[in-house]
This record gives C-alpha cells, sequence and structure tokens, in this order.
C-alpha cells in the first residue's frame, strides 16, 4: 500500500470516530436538556395544581365565614377563628402564586392575576371589607370559577397539553340547599 491509500485510511478513520463523537455529545446532550424540560414540566404541573387548590381553599374559607355571618351554616368555630383561617389561606395562595410566576408562562402568570383579583373580591366580602348580597355572592363565585377554567387552559398550553377544557363549568351555580337557593 502506498502511503497516500494509507492517509485516506487514516483520516476516514478519524473523520469517522469524530462523527461517533460529536453524534453521541448531540444524543446525550439533547436526552439531558430533555430530561431537564420534563422536571421543569414536572415542577408548574405541581405548581399549577398546588395554586389551584390553595384558591379553592381561600374560597372555601371565605364560604365558612360568610356563611357563618350569614347565619346559613353553624360552625363550630367563632367568627374571629374562621377570619384567621381565611387569612392564611389567603397568606398560602399568595406565596405559592410568588412560585407560579417563577415558574408559569406569561399566559399563566395574566391568567392567575385575574384569578386572585376573583378571589381577592370573594375574601373581602366574607371579611365584610365589601358588600354584596346573596347573588352578588354568588356572581362573584361563578366569575371565580370561570376564571379558575381560565387558568387551566393556559397551564394546559403553557405545558403543551392539546386541546382545551372539554365543557365550560363556569355556568354552575354554587351548591346550596335547595331550601335556601331562592332565599
Amino acid at each position: 500500500m502506498d502511503l497516500a491509500t494509507q492517509l485516506v485510511t487514516i483520516v476516514g478513520v478519524l473523520v469517522g470516530a469524530l462523527s461517533t463523537y460529536v453524534a453521541s455529545y448531540l444524543v446525550e446532550r439533547g436526552k439531558d436538556r430533555r430530561g431537564l424540560a420534563l422536571r421543569w414540566d414536572e415542577r408548574k404541573l405541581d405548581t399549577y395544581v398546588s395554586y389551584v387548590a390553595h384558591v379553592r381553599d381561600v374560597i372555601y374559607a371565605a364560604v365558612l365565614l360568610f356563611e357563618s355571618r350569614e347565619g346559613l351554616r353553624t360552625i363550630d368555630k367563632t367568627i374571629d377563628q374562621l377570619t384567621l383561617g381565611l387569612i392564611d389561606a389567603e397568606r398560602s395562595r399568595a406565596l405559592l402564586f410568588e412560585q407560579l410566576v417563577l415558574l408559569g408562562g406569561a399566559e399563566v402568570v395574566d391568567a392567575g392575576h385575574e384569578l386572585n383579583r376573583a378571589v381577592l373580591a370573594i375574601d373581602w366580602r366574607a371579611r365584610e371589607l365589601t358588600d354584596e348580597d346573596l347573588p352578588g355572592w354568588r356572581a362573584l363565585h361563578v366569575r371565580a370559577f370561570q376564571l379558575i377554567n381560565e387558568f387551566h387552559n393556559a397551564a394546559r398550553s403553557d405545558l403543551g397539553v392539546r386541546g382545551e377544557l372539554a365543557a365550560d363549568h363556569s355556568g354552575l351555580t354554587l351548591n346550596l340547599p335547595s331550601a335556601r337557593q331562592d332565599s
């Protein structure tokens, strides 16, 4: 074999080794990026689910306080205890919203801000910082649940989940005992 043939063979082996190394490096880097993206998506999902759960905790605490004040429900807690429970729930929701702002996409954060405003309106009414009659109270809840649905859709989009919620649940009324629905 002459020198030129040997050089071509050596260059071919070197190019093959280099291309194998580059291909392996790119595949591993892609796997690392996909793994990191998956971990961030898992953190986002956990944050989104926790945030909505905390929103619902605030709404539930507000309902207990409102119904107790209005004489619609008898609860083994004082108004002060119920108010403190609502304040604690709101504080937890606000702290979790900060995590959502750090992890969420722009649409999710915007939807969260809108939902926060609706939940605060419920909180303020329950603590008698604003005045709403029972139909107004119900309207606050309908709006909050519409915004929860909008938040869900924004979160689904941010996580790459195809489609939107199959049904619009925002038209549902509050679940009240039948004897009190019209009062």
